[in-house]
């Protein structure tokens, strides 16, 4: 999956539209994807493309945060994710070897 800004998929969009509106509804977010792409997005595609970017984008911050330490055991990346104030934000996706 490629992140960014391409015609083709939304994964940009739907990640950007959720942090920027936080307090809208996924159909409210969805017409604004609508909008911005000029095709339809669904509630459910946007929910789709919004779990796939999140999910890649989380593994995007581990593996940036991994590249950072000497030591790169998955406790000491928990832990570097934790100082940064990061595992909340990538907890849920983080491989069974990395969780607590």
């Amino acid at each position: 999956m490629q992140f960014g800004r391409s015609p083709e998929g939304i994964a940009y969009t739907s990640l950007r539209l959720t942090a920027d509106h936080p307090q809208e509804s996924s159909a409210q977010l969805a017409a604004r994807a609508s909008a911005i792409t000029g095709r339809a997005v669904s509630v459910d595609v946007f929910r789709k493309q919004l779990s796939r970017a999140s999910r890649h984008f989380a593994q995007m911050i581990v593996d940036e945060v991994r590249q950072t330490l000497d030591n790169a055991h998955p406790e000491d990346v928990v832990q570097e994710l934790c100082d940064l104030g990061l595992m909340e934000f990538v907890r849920d996706f983080l491989p069974e070897s990395f969780r607590k």
